[in-house]
């Protein structure tokens, strides 16, 4: 779930030297543009798209604090466990970490797990993403 969230948050960031989100200098190109798909939890992504990734605007941006999930859960009229807010919270610093990210053509922590993860590994969707990357570079 934060890999998802996280490359929701590589996409919005604004590379340097450039005035467009990634989503935008990439939007013809579907492989990065797909964000990790996450079987279990989806929930999860629709709470925190509701609630907002993360807390503030513009240079005062920070993680999700407890104060906006809690009046999220109170005007929505629902119950969260703790561990639904610590992910919550989780997944806004990975949004926040690669909205940071703003080197032109750095590798979002998203395809990491793609790596990592031995019993599920898709290492051809990851070699493919790293490549569009290399082609988006090169022009």
């Amino acid at each position: 779930m934060c890999a998802a969230v996280g490359h929701i948050g590589w996409l919005s960031a604004v590379p340097k030297g450039r005035n467009k989100q990634r989503a935008e200098l990439y939007e013809n190109n579907e492989l990065i543009l797909k964000s990790p798909y996450v079987k279990h939890f989806a929930y999860m992504l629709r709470l925190s798209a509701n609630i907002g990734y993360i807390s503030g605007a513009g240079d005062a941006k920070a993680v999700l604090n407890y104060t906006e999930i809690s009046a999220y859960v109170t005007l929505m009229d629902k119950k969260l466990k703790i561990w639904e807010v610590e992910t919550l919270r989780k997944m806004s610093a990975a949004f926040l970490k690669e909205l940071y990210d703003t080197e032109e053509y750095s590798i979002p922590n998203s395809i990491v797990p793609i790596l990592e993860d031995k019993e599920h590994a898709d290492y051809d969707k990851a070699v493919k993403f790293v490549v569009a990357l290399e082609k988006a570079k090169m022009g």
